[in-house]
C-alpha cells in the first residue's frame, strides 16, 4: 500500500525586521517613476545656475528611499571644495582611489555636491575629488539635492512673516563643526518689537522679510502645512 503523499509545508513570507530607532517609510517608487522629466521652478533655477557656473545638468530623478528630488550634473573641479566638518584627507587613500582610476581608466562614483554661493562644497567625496584632481580632471560629476524649500518660503514667508538671518551658521560639537547652510529664524504674527528684540538677540543678524498682512491665502497655506 502506497504511503500519502505529504502535503508540503508552505512558509510565511519572511517580515522585514526595522532597526531600532529608524522611523523612515521607503516611498516605493517604480522604476519609471525615478526620472524627473519635467522639472519645478525651484530645479530649474538650480539646473540654470548650474550653467551659469560653467557646469551642466546630465539628469534628474527621485531617490527610491524618501522621493526627494536630484539633480545629477558635471560642474568645474575648480568650483568644488569640501565641507569644514570632514575628517582630514588620507593621502593612502588618494593613492589607492588614484591607482584604481589609473587601472580602470574610469571614474564611476559621482560625489555629492550642495551648491553654497559660488562654490559647491560637499559633505561626501572630499577623498575622490582629491584623487580626480591628481590624475589632472577638469570635471567632476556629482549629485545635486534640488532644495525645495524656496517654493515653501516663497509661499509661507514672503509677505506672511519676518524673518531674521542669524549672522553666521550653526556650529555643533563644542563649535568644532560647522553647518552647511545659513539659518534663519522666521517669525507668524509677530509685532515689530518682537521682531527687534529677536534681532537684537543676535549681534550681527538682519532682517530679509518685513511684516507684512498675510493675504487669506497665505494664511489658508501656513494652516495647512503646519495641520501637515
Amino acid at each position: 500500500m502506497a504511503k500519502p503523499k505529504a502535503t508540503p509545508k508552505t512558509t510565511a513570507p519572511a517580515k522585514t525586521r526595522k532597526r531600532k530607532g529608524v522611523k523612515i517609510e521607503a516611498v516605493a517608487l517604480s522604476a519609471p517613476e525615478i526620472p524627473l522629466p519635467n522639472l519645478e521652478e525651484a530645479e530649474q533655477a538650480l539646473a540654470d545656475a548650474v550653467r551659469a557656473d560653467g557646469g551642466a545638468l546630465i539628469g534628474a530623478y527621485r531617490e527610491p528611499l524618501g522621493g526627494k528630488n536630484l539633480l545629477f550634473v558635471a560642474v568645474p573641479i575648480d568650483l568644488v571644495e569640501p565641507t569644514s566638518f570632514q575628517r582630514d584627507v588620507s593621502d593612502s587613500h588618494v593613492r589607492k582611489l588614484v591607482r584604481a582610476m589609473d587601472k580602470t581608466k574610469r571614474y564611476l562614483d559621482p560625489v555629492i555636491v550642495v551648491r553654497q554661493g559660488d562654490k559647491y562644497l560637499t559633505p561626501n567625496g572630499n577623498h575622490r575629488l582629491q584623487a580626480l584632481k591628481k590624475l589632472g580632471a577638469k570635471t567632476v560629476v556629482a549629485l545635486l539635492p534640488a532644495r525645495v524649500g524656496t517654493r515653501w518660503w516663497r509661499e509661507h514667508v514672503v509677505g506672511s512673516a519676518a524673518a531674521v538671518f542669524l549672522p553666521s551658521r550653526l556650529r555643533f560639537d563644542d563649535g568644532k563643526n560647522c553647518a552647511p547652510f545659513d539659518a534663519a529664524l522666521v517669525l507668524w504674527g509677530a509685532t515689530d518689537e518682537q521682531v527687534e528684540h529677536v534681532q537684537a538677540a543676535f549681534d550681527g543678524a538682519w532682517l530679509a522679510s518685513p511684516i507684512a498682512q498675510p493675504s487669506a491665502r497665505s494664511k489658508l497655506q501656513h494652516q495647512q502645512a503646519r495641520a501637515s
